[in-house]
């Protein structure tokens, strides 16, 4: 008897009329196995990274081409006790549902809805180095402590009371300048410019795309 090979693919029949996939082995008069079947699992690993690169390369391109056209309105002067500046530059970016600017036909056409204030629905930081741009994101459940900041609006001290709150809380109590102070005060990084995307920055960029 023979010991059976798994083959992988067809091929044409032998003189023998066993299957032409095997090859003959040695002494021991068997077939040993085909050629491997190609490792799929890994191929779609690397297409699914490369993919990934692709779509980060792509946002930060297109974050810088339409940095220019967003608005910036936050006075980092107003954050205390910072950290140092490191190599490099970084950013805070932040999308929110603002739909401040917007006209009641645009948030008709968008269909943002009616609710009021704003909210932080994603936040990254992207630091510009020696070796290029590198893109960090900050889940906006993430526990984290309040430190002491200065109030946005009435300038007043605020002690930290080691308090612990999700991160996008912060910009909820405070705006920007307290979202920036809790981002340095946690991760020890110097957030060098903020730029917040609200409704109408996001849908200015997707008629500038098309």
């Amino acid at each position: 008897g023979y010991n059976t090979g798994q083959v992988y693919g067809s091929g044409g029949g032998g003189s023998d009329g066993r299957g032409g996939g095997g090859r003959r082995g040695g002494g021991d008069g068997g077939y040993v196995q085909g050629r491997p079947a190609p490792d799929w699992r890994r191929r779609i690993k690397l297409g699914a990274l490369t993919l990934v690169v692709v779509v980060l390369a792509v946002s930060i391109s297109t974050y810088f081409w339409a940095d220019s056209k967003l608005k910036r309105e936050v006075d980092l002067s107003k954050v205390i006790e910072r950290p140092e500046s490191g190599d490099g530059t970084n950013y805070l970016i932040v999308g929110s549902d603002s739909r401040e600017g917007m006209s009641a036909e645009e948030k008709k056409r968008l269909r943002t809805g009616s609710a009021e204030g704003k909210r932080t629905d994603s936040m990254m930081i992207l630091h510009d180095g020696s070796n290029g741009p590198t893109l960090i994101s900050l889940p906006r459940d993430s526990n984290v402590e309040i430190p002491s900041f200065v109030g946005s609006e009435s300038g007043k001290t605020f002690q930290g009371t080691g308090r612990q709150v999700k991160l996008n809380a912060a910009y909820a109590e405070d705006g920007p300048e307290l979202l920036v102070r809790t981002v340095e005060f946690n991760t020890g990084l110097r957030i060098d410019h903020y730029v917040e995307i609200g409704f109408g920055g996001f849908a200015k960029i997707v008629d500038a795309i098309g």
